[in-house]
């Protein structure tokens, strides 16, 4: 039972690297908290970032501060994809049984 477990949540393991590959290249859009699983947040960065390319095209006023708001939360996820991807590696090294070479 153990095992399964601790396999089961390898598959919610993610790699650091690719999570501030996707916040630098897209994002604005929440590409890397799509990867990371926090849908909800991700789905609020999207709408946001589509508000300020659309205000920003239709020069609409007030669009520097949707992306001085995009940029701060891009900013603070910096710290956010490391602090998630060493929770989920330390839950799913917390279920992984230990090899036992003698009994």
């Amino acid at each position: 039972m153990r095992d399964t477990l601790a396999f089961q949540n390898e598959d919610r393991l993610r790699r650091e690297s690719i999570a501030y590959m996707l916040l630098l290249l897209a994002g604005v859009v929440g590409a890397h908290r799509y990867y990371l699983g926090n849908w909800a947040s991700a789905v609020i960065m999207t709408i946001l970032g589509v508000a300020a390319v659309y205000f920003f095209v239709n020069e609409i006023s007030k669009w520097e501060y949707l992306i001085f708001a995009l940029a701060l939360w891009c900013l603070l996820d910096l710290v956010y994809i490391h602090r998630v991807v060493q929770q989920r590696r330390q839950q799913v090294y917390d279920l992984k049984p230990v090899m036992q070479l003698y009994r």
